[in-house]
């Protein structure tokens, strides 16, 4: 059984998807402290094309409760902060409003509003905003894997131990990691153990996009808007 083991992050790009796309089981690691922001953390924030003139990314972040850095990912809160969930919308529909599929980013934008509306007295959740957010990207690429969450399965341990542990649970024959497994993964550990491990360097696609010049790395919404349904075959290059 092929296993991916990822954070969840907010709009993932396209290899979050295409790492997803060819497992047979994919552990959602919310079971982990949420860290501080890097150029390599995108669990609250990703990057959309930016409508007007200068056609380049522009950054969606998610606001969460401060003083949260420590804080595992499934106990983290969203920030009393009113309306984010209306700009980001706003953001998206105003973005893709000329793209071929705005429809579909429409959709997306009401559901993180709704989500975060229908949150709005407590605040929320971090986790349940990228799970439902994921789900439905997950449904416009016709990605069906089968997903569990880290935290609810009786596995301790940190880095390397912990994927590990999480591969000989689930009874995983391979794990396909990113590429920066190979700055922290036993290797050996995981032969011993029973377990391939395959690292995933994805080749990002050159799509058509509104405007040029291209930009990669952008979240999958920017593909989706202009693709549609033809999307999943873009972002792994496999031609149905």
């Amino acid at each position: 059984m092929i296993v991916s083991i990822m954070q969840p992050a907010y709009l993932p790009w396209l290899g979050y998807f295409d790492r997803l796309q060819r497992s047979d089981l994919h552990i959602v690691l919310d079971s982990v402290p949420l860290g501080t922001a890097n150029r390599n953390n995108f669990t609250t924030r990703n990057r959309v094309r930016r409508a007007g003139p200068a056609n380049e990314g522009t950054w969606l972040t998610v606001p969460v409760a401060g003083g949260q850095h420590d804080t595992i990912i499934r106990d983290v809160m969203l920030a009393n902060q009113p309306g984010w969930a209306r700009k980001h919308a706003e953001t998206l529909r105003h973005s893709y409003a000329r793209a071929p599929f705005a429809s579909d980013v429409a959709d997306i934008a009401r559901v993180i509003q709704e989500h975060a509306e229908a949150n709005a007295s407590g605040n929320g959740a971090l986790a349940s905003l990228l799970d439902v957010t994921t789900e439905r990207l997950c449904e416009k690429l016709d990605i069906r894997t089968p997903m569990v969450l880290s935290s609810s399965l009786p596995v301790t341990g940190t880095k390397s131990a912990l994927i590990l542990s999480l591969c000989v649970h689930v009874g995983a024959t391979t794990y396909v990691s990113g590429p920066f497994g190979r700055d922290y993964l036993d290797l050996v550990a995981f032969t011993k153990a029973g377990v391939q491990v395959e690292f995933h360097d994805y080749a990002h696609p050159t799509y058509t996009q509104q405007g040029e010049p291209f930009v990669p790395y952008l979240s999958v919404v920017d593909l989706i808007a202009n693709h549609g349904a033809a999307s999943r075959d873009i972002l792994t290059m496999v031609t149905r």
